[in-house]
């Protein structure tokens, strides 16, 4: 607007809109940050009209009337394609305006600002404004702030202090009670972050170092599983470098606990699908990689135990060397061979307590003799078996067969 007219009034008197306006008050009126900011680089003061007085500016209440006449409903029925054609239009359409004769005084509009308001006007400083948005914003514990979802550093004796940002379309300046603490490039990319080394304290510019190859050659000294879950953590993330402090953090755990541990905390992490520090001190904080090493070590064990019986098994069904007698069979808990060779015909089974017994029939011969034992004419029973429900007497009890009992009706 200032452009326009060719210069600079000493006041402005505005509407206490909330665009420039904050807060308004008769006494001290708070004028927005973007709206004072571009006061001061003008040289001009803004004082609002006061609240519910609409005679205090009733020329520019008119003047709205008659652009709304003579500007706007003579566009009303016409389209545009562009922003700079919608311009050209109004701007054709307010020069037309400001030729044409006023009825009461007999002039135009142009005529009067060249007579009265040109000569009360300054001069315009050599550069234009500059939009900026100001923004308050509080340090987070990375000593970044955030401004449209990119992170600029400010330095980090500034923790948890509330400071304020002017962002314009190529730079970002941090003041921090009024005074400058910080400047950057503007940047568009979202969620990345902009950090000064200056801005770093000494312990965190120590990881300025760490690389993608230092940090899997870390990882690879310490175990193949936390080489493989570091891997995935960085793959997993759209930049590697996000993926860096979770990485380093995973690293740093090997100052409290050994690799051994480490390592079989990670494999816990892979088996669970769990890609974060957090999960993985988790695991060493509750001492579940060490129900895995146990695992892991019955496991071995076993293993080794099933070789051991193998190898015996395997010496026991060897040919026995000249002059020795060759090997009995041995028998499990149940009585049954173990002998490995099909053709062999175990003639003794072993009882559990170390005795043997004489060979005894499969269940089906033994079933079959008993159906055809007579079942007419009664015989007598083993001795001290007899009665109901008594149990026969073993096949080698040599006796005459005894008839199972039949009830009478």
């Amino acid at each position: 607007m200032l452009a326009f007219i060719g210069g600079v009034p000493r006041q402005i008197v505005s509407d206490n809109l909330r665009a420039g306006i904050t807060r308004a008050c008769f006494y001290e009126p708070l004028v927005n940050r973007t709206y004072a900011d571009m006061a001061s680089h003008y040289g001009t003061a803004v004082i609002p009209a006061r609240p519910y007085k609409p005679r205090d500016k009733a020329k520019v209440e008119v003047g709205v009337q008659v652009v709304q006449r003579w500007i706007l409903a003579r566009l009303r029925n016409r389209r545009f394609f562009s922003l700079a054609e919608l311009n050209q239009a109004i701007r054709a359409l307010v020069d037309d305006l400001n030729d044409r004769p006023m009825r009461g005084w007999g002039t135009t509009r142009r005529a009067l600002f060249e007579q009265v308001d040109r000569p009360a006007l300054r001069a315009l400083p050599p550069t234009s404004y500059e939009y900026a948005t100001w923004k308050r914003c509080r340090v987070n514990l990375d000593y970044h702030i955030e401004i449209e979802k990119h992170f600029y550093s400010v330095p980090f004796r500034l923790l948890r202090e509330e400071v304020e940002a002017r962002s314009t379309a190529k730079t970002v300046e941090i003041f921090h009670r009024g005074k400058l603490v910080a400047a950057h490039l503007r940047s568009l990319r979202p969620y990345r972050p902009t950090t000064l080394a200056e801005h770093m304290p000494s312990s965190h510019r120590r990881y300025c170092d760490w690389t993608h190859e230092r940090i899997l050659r870390e990882a690879a000294a310490i175990g193949d599983d936390t080489a493989a879950l570091v891997e995935i953590i960085l793959r997993s993330r759209p930049h590697p470098e996000q993926g860096f402090r979770s990485c380093i953090g995973i690293l740093g755990l090997a100052k409290r606990y050994d690799a051994e541990r480490l390592d079989a905390a990670c494999a816990r992490a892979l088996a669970l699908g769990t890609r974060s520090y957090s999960s993985v001190a988790t695991i060493l904080k509750n001492a579940q990689d060490k129900k895995l090493l146990s695992r892991n070590n019955q496991a071995c064990s076993t293993r080794i135990s099933v070789v051991r019986t193998t190898t015996i098994e395997r010496k026991d069904d060897a040919d026995p060397p000249p002059g020795r007698a060759p090997a009995r069979p041995r028998h499990g808990r149940n009585g049954r061979c173990l002998a490995r060779d099909a053709d062999h015909v175990c003639g003794e089974r072993s009882h559990p307590r170390g005795l043997t017994w004489s060979a005894a029939r499969s269940r089906s011969d033994r079933a079959r003799q008993q159906a055809a034992w007579p079942t007419t004419a009664p015989g007598p029973v083993a001795p001290g078996r007899g009665g109901r429900g008594h149990r026969l007497a073993h096949p080698a009890w040599s006796g005459p067969r005894p008839v199972p009992h039949t009830r009478r009706l």
